[in-house]
């Protein structure tokens, strides 16, 4: 249940599922490098346990039940080059997602990054899809922390480069992992339902869910005035 007296002082986003939805380009990418270089034809479904955990486990973990150890960083390094080129033109950013960012910026509350993706994904992203990443203040990767979501290192790291309380520190993720992950770290947390259902999110700790940026409820925009 919302707090009456919460107040949202800064915003920390997940990328994917929430700024962006990269999934059939990375998807698509993984297979081309697993087929060119160890000839193995992996279904999409054998992916989707592996989402939201970077893409070392979503690369090697469908590799990896096949018998085959992935060559990384070299492999990630080449999916990411085709994944780049496939996105060139197309990669757009989901609902609200420019409008809430402008709108966050305009009222001072600074703004952070914390995506399991790589720094080349994450920046190549932003890039495509039009937000400059001077309007972070941090953005923080996977390949920056030790540990994965559910566990909330990187948003610990991130509310402490912030320098504002845990409690007014939004966290905005669309996977259970990381609404669990900004919950342990003392954030409240807004889910997207952009992957997983209202009540998915909702178990796992989130106060709000919108089905996107560009429609919140009116009890969190009243937190945002």
């Amino acid at each position: 249940m919302t707090n009456p007296t919460q107040t949202i002082s800064a915003v920390v986003f997940d990328m994917d599922g929430v700024l962006l939805d990269s999934e059939p380009w990375i998807l698509k990418a993984g297979q081309r490098m697993l087929k060119e270089r160890y000839d193995l034809d992996i279904p999409d479904e054998a992916f989707t346990p592996y989402v939201g955990r970077g893409e070392d486990a979503y690369l090697g973990g469908p590799a990896r039940e096949l018998g085959v150890e992935l060559k990384l960083p070299d492999d990630k390094i080449y999916t990411y080059e085709l994944y780049l080129k496939a996105i060139k033109g197309h990669l757009k950013a989901l609902d609200g997602v420019t409008e809430f960012v402008e709108k966050i910026s305009r009222s001072g509350r600074p703004m952070a990054i914390f995506s399991a993706a790589d720094r080349m994904k994450v920046e190549g992203n932003l890039e495509e899809i039009g937000l400059n990443p001077s309007l972070f203040k941090i953005i923080l990767t996977g390949s920056e922390v030790e540990k994965k979501k559910p566990d909330p290192e990187g948003y610990i790291r991130a509310v402490k480069e912030l320098g504002l309380p845990a409690q007014n520190t939004l966290v905005i993720e669309d996977a259970v992992s990381g609404i669990k992950a900004g919950r342990a770290a003392g954030c409240p947390c807004l889910g997207i339902t952009s992957t997983l259902s209202t009540s998915d999110l909702l178990d796992a700790g989130a106060q709000w869910t919108a089905p996107h940026l560009g429609s919140l409820p009116e009890s969190f925009l009243n937190l945002l005035d």
